[in-house]
C-alpha cells in the first residue's frame, strides 16, 4: 500500500467513529460521545488513521479507544481478553501513535490534520518532532492572543477580519456539488512557536482552526483533507 502513494501529496488524518451497542460487556463500551450516534450513548469508540491523497483516501490504522473507567478496572479487561500491555490513552496520545507507527512504516507524509479533539498542544508538539506541518480544528471558545497581548475567544476574532480579506477556496466536491467556504488568515502570538488561526464561514456556519505550520494556501486543501476522511469514517463499519 505503501508504493501506492508513492509521489503524490500525503495528508495524514485522524478521525473517531462509534458503534451503538446495548451492554457495558462489549470491550471499551461506555456512555460516552460520538458523533455517529449523534450524541452521548452507550456505544464503542475507535480512532482512525487515513492516508489522504486528491483521489484517494484509505483508512490504514485503528484503535479501540478504552475509556478511563475500564482500562482502570483490573477484573474486567482480563474478562473481555484484553491484553496486559493495553492501557489508558487519550485519543490523541492514540492518533500520535499511529501516526508515528506510519512513518516509521516508511509512508512519506508532509501533513497532518484532525478534529478539534485532536488539537492539544502534546499533539501538536509531538506532529512537529515528526517534521509534518499541520492544521487541526479548534473550539469556538478554544483561546487566543493577538498581536497587541489580547486573548480572545476564537469565535470572536472574527470580528477582526475584514470583508476584502476573505478568500474564497474550493474544498472539494460533494452530493450538492462543489464545496466552497471563504477563508481568513488570522496571526496570533505563538505558544510554542509561530501560529495562525484560518478561519473558514459558509452560510450559516464558521469553523476555527490552529494553522500551525500551514501556510495560506495549503490550509484549505489541508482541512479538506479531513473533511473526506470523516465522511469515510462515519460509513466505514
Amino acid at each position: 500500500m505503501i508504493d501506492e502513494f508513492a509521489g503524490q501529496s500525503v495528508v495524514l488524518v485522524a478521525d473517531e467513529t462509534g458503534d451503538a451497542k446495548s451492554s457495558t460487556d462489549c470491550v471499551g463500551a461506555g456512555r460516552q460521545y460520538s458523533g455517529a450516534i449523534g450524541g452521548v450513548g452507550l456505544c464503542q469508540v475507535a480512532v482512525h488513521l487515513a492516508a489522504v491523497t486528491a483521489t484517494t483516501r484509505v483508512i490504514i490504522d485503528r484503535a479501540l479507544y478504552l475509556p478511563a473507567g475500564w482500562a482502570a478496572d483490573e477484573e474486567r479487561p482480563e474478562v473481555a481478553g484484553v491484553p496486559q500491555e493495553i492501557t489508558f490513552g487519550t485519543k490523541p496520545q492514540q492518533a500520535l501513535a499511529m501516526v508515528t507507527d506510519a512513518l516509521a512504516a516508511g509512508l512519506k507524509a508532509r501533513w497532518f490534520a484532525g478534529d478539534e479533539v485532536y488539537c492539544g498542544r502534546e499533539l501538536r508538539r509531538g506532529i512537529r518532532a515528526l517534521g509534518l506541518g499541520y492544521t487541526v480544528g479548534v473550539a469556538a471558545t478554544y483561546q487566543v492572543t493577538d498581536g497587541t497581548g489580547r486573548r480572545w475567544e476564537a469565535r470572536k476574532m472574527i470580528n477582526k477580519v475584514r470583508p476584502g480579506q476573505w478568500m474564497r477556496r474550493r474544498t472539494g466536491h460533494g452530493t450538492k456539488g462543489t464545496r466552497e467556504y471563504d477563508w481568513a488568515w488570522l496571526d496570533v502570538r505563538p505558544t510554542t512557536l509561530p501560529t495562525r488561526t484560518p478561519t473558514r464561514r459558509s452560510p450559516g456556519r464558521v469553523c476555527w482552526s490552529h494553522g500551525g505550520t500551514a501556510t495560506p494556501a495549503r490550509c484549505p486543501p489541508v482541512a479538506a483533507s479531513r473533511q473526506a476522511m470523516s465522511r469515510s469514517a462515519r460509513s466505514w463499519k
